[in-house]
């Protein structure tokens, strides 16, 4: 999946349907997508596609050692390092294209 397909719309009526349907599931839903929405935001900027795709890509490359065993100490603490990068930048530019924003206005 590419960057470009995370942009989704949902509309109200859909939004009512599928927590009526789900009930308590459809909350934890919620919360998850509240919690990651920063980093949906970063996503939609070119310089936060950029930097994020970088360190996704590393990312994919040390979570594959992960699963194969392969991983050295070294790794495994690049690992947890790029993890808290990804949080802290996705958080970050979504600041900064809130302020840039706020400037334009």
């Amino acid at each position: 999946m590419s960057l470009d397909e995370w942009d989704i719309e949902i509309t109200p009526t859909q939004l009512e349907n599928f927590l009526r349907k789900y009930k308590k599931p459809a909350v934890k839903v919620l919360e998850i997508l509240g919690r990651n929405q920063p980093f949906y935001h970063a996503v939609h900027t070119p310089i936060g596609k950029e930097l994020l795709k970088n360190l996704m890509d590393r990312l994919d490359v040390l979570s594959e050692k992960l699963v194969s065993g392969e991983m050295s100490a070294e790794e495994r603490a690049e690992y947890q390092v790029c993890r808290t990068m990804l949080q802290d930048w996705s958080q970050k530019i979504t600041k900064y294209q809130q302020l840039t924003n706020k400037i334009k206005d």
